[in-house]
């Protein structure tokens, strides 16, 4: 069986140091039918990569009485993490990777924020750990 889809692969520079050449390989499959399934692999480990620090947005879109963002970061950003720092909100997806000016869009599930939670967003991913 030959699955016919598109295969997208993609090499980004994840070190702040020059000299230091460290890269993230990301893969995205997309199926006829529109399913994506998606890969990553890092050829070191996480601490000696000297990860450069991303700048990150939300920003927020509300349709259908639902609200979602739209994040994206200017760096690879891994393990990003969205909470507030006073409301219990739950998300379609809490943990995932951004890729340099890749756009992730995430639904809340449990109602929908006012525009004063929403910029009490906190968004924290591996760089901020150490």
């Amino acid at each position: 069986m030959n699955p016919q889809g598109t295969t997208t692969l993609y090499k980004h520079e994840i070190s702040s140091d020059p000299s230091f050449e460290e890269y993230c390989l990301y893969a995205m499959y997309e199926s006829e039918n529109g399913e994506v399934i998606e890969g990553y692999y890092f050829p070191t480990f996480f601490k000696t990569m000297n990860l450069s620090k991303p700048t990150i947005s939300i920003v927020p879109n509300r349709e259908n009485e639902i609200t979602s963002f739209t994040i994206t970061s200017n760096k690879v950003a891994l393990y990003v993490c969205i909470d507030h720092p006073e409301k219990r909100i739950q998300l379609d997806d809490n943990f995932f990777h951004l890729m340099p000016h890749q756009q992730k869009t995430v639904c809340i599930e449990n109602g929908a924020l006012s525009k004063q939670d929403v910029d009490n967003l906190v968004c924290t991913h591996l760089r901020e750990t150490y």
